[in-house]
């Protein structure tokens, strides 16, 4: 049985293999290791936040 994660491509479920070694979307054929999908998702975190904190610095009038 499979694990779930996010796609970082198409946003759908993709698939961590047993071994929790590969992610694999069905959807869009997206396609890494397991180590690659996490800085992969580290980064867009990262950027979600930074994202957050530029937003968040905005003070209505």
């Amino acid at each position: 049985m499979a694990l779930e994660a996010k796609c970082p491509e198409c946003a759908r479920r993709a698939d961590l293999d047993d071994d929790m070694k590969e992610v694999n979307c069905n959807h869009c054929g997206f396609h890494a290791l397991y180590d690659e999908y996490i800085e992969i998702m580290k980064g867009r975190a990262a950027v979600m936040g930074d994202d957050f904190q530029t937003n968040s610095d905005r003070r209505p009038f």
